[in-house]
């Protein structure tokens, strides 16, 4: 009986050990709220990036919350507005300084860099749901994690589409088709064009113009002007809202004669067609595949994709923006499968949960899955995700259909002169 006494303790205690140093937290290592940075441009010229990311971001809070939150404890955010790299920098010390263990944002690469590094300096965690920029994870920082596909994945798929779908489209062929690239002049467009460039020139392909212009310019009537001068078949653009428009409406304007063009971000965005009108038809972005067919999903992924597509119709009165959606997107990963794993608001243990998480493609809204590489992985990339993919998306009669890859699409190309 004695014996049988002293094996009971032996296990009991042997159990709590196991919960205090591994598996899930122990309930006094529970938040009661799980506090997250919420770093954005909320304000300036890039302030729909950030409003519309955390638009999304917050219906992923909404949504986890009326479930009960994560481990019985809800989600809130501490936002911080952030416009410029000082900025971003500033607000990431200071939100650490408080105490704050993840900071989700910025969805801007010349924001991205330089929070990520502040925040590498004071171990915590920055969870990125879709700045692009190559850099951010190629650092061999442990604390970095970006959710959407880096800015290599952007231009290779702006690329491969081009060559395999738009240039057959229009008649052409590889060796007889001309194209062109434009680009801002920040962090994103000098990173995106180096990847753009390079992946033409693995096709056996010299741009006939690569044209670098301030996304802040007042006109772009001269780098029309250039195009018209290089007549390409097709153009690469690498944009943000307000240059994207200025430069169709001045195209229109000056006759530029192609059409074919295929953008990113400012093309993607809802608001381009009502500011360009019917001349943005058969114009494309490489785009998250927010427009995939749902029938396409398992059905418990159409399911979450239906539920956060009304609920931000119900709100915002339109469907949800290729901004919104990553942001959706990278928050309903973090709290559904990285956070619970994790147990605790510490940032060592949301680390190890992340590298830990294995989730299969298909799973999510987007028709992703989950799985980070570690720091300092081969390949050159640590803390992104592996397993989400770029669309095409197309505009038809003044809607984005999405229209390449294939396995997902929605609808077909047509061919735009």
């Amino acid at each position: 009986m004695k014996q049988h006494r002293k094996l009971t303790w032996l296990l009991v205690g042997a159990l709590g050990a196991t919960l205090a140093i591994g598996g899930p937290a122990a309930a006094q290592e529970r938040p009661k709220e799980w506090k997250i940075g919420a770093l954005f441009p909320f304000s300036g010229p890039l302030a729909f990036l950030g409003q519309e990311t955390f638009r999304g971001a917050s219906i992923a809070a909404e949504m986890i919350n009326e479930q009960g939150g994560i481990l019985g404890a809800p989600v809130v955010f501490e936002r911080a507005d952030a416009t410029t790299p000082a900025q971003a920098r500033s607000e990431a010390e200071r939100l650490a300084n408080s105490g704050i263990q993840v900071v989700f944002g910025t969805n801007s690469s010349g924001l991205s860099l330089p929070a990520s590094q502040a925040l590498e300096r004071a171990k915590v965690i920055f969870w990125e749901p879709a700045s692009s920029v190559e850099e951010l994870t190629t650092r061999g920082y442990r604390y970095t994690f970006r959710t959407a596909p880096p800015g290599s994945e952007w231009g290779k798929a702006m690329v491969d589409f081009t060559v395999d779908q738009l240039i057959p489209a229009q008649g052409k062929t590889k060796q007889s088709a001309k194209i062109a690239i434009k680009y801002e002049d920040g962090a994103f467009g000098n990173s995106l064009n180096k990847v753009l460039t390079d992946q033409l020139k693995s096709h056996g392909l010299t741009p006939v113009l690569d044209e670098q212009y301030s996304g802040r310019a007042p006109d772009l009537s001269s780098v029309v002007l250039k195009m018209k001068e290089a007549k390409p078949d097709v153009i690469l653009s690498v944009d943000y809202a307000n240059d994207a428009v200025l430069f169709t409406r001045q195209a229109k304007e000056l006759g530029l004669p192609t059409r074919a063009v295929v953008g990113w971000v400012g093309m993607a965005l809802p608001k381009f067609y009502p500011d360009v009108g019917p001349y943005a038809n058969g114009m494309m972005s490489v785009d998250l595949p927010v427009g995939l067919s749902p029938e396409k999903l398992s059905p418990a992924a159409r399911k979450l994709r239906e539920e956060f597509h009304d609920r931000y119709r119900k709100t915002y009165g339109a469907p949800p923006s290729s901004i919104a959606a990553p942001g959706f997107e990278s928050a309903w990963m973090l709290f559904k499968y990285v956070l619970p794993r994790a147990g605790k608001l510490d940032a060592e243990a949301i680390r190890k949960a992340a590298l830990e998480v294995d989730v299969p493609v298909g799973t999510t809204a987007l028709g992703w899955g989950l799985k980070f590489t570690p720091p300092n992985a081969s390949g050159g990339h640590g803390g992104q995700n592996t397993r989400a993919f770029i669309g095409i998306s197309q505009w038809q009669d003044g809607k984005q259909v999405l229209v390449w890859p294939n396995n997902v699409s929605a609808g077909k190309l047509v061919r735009v002169d």
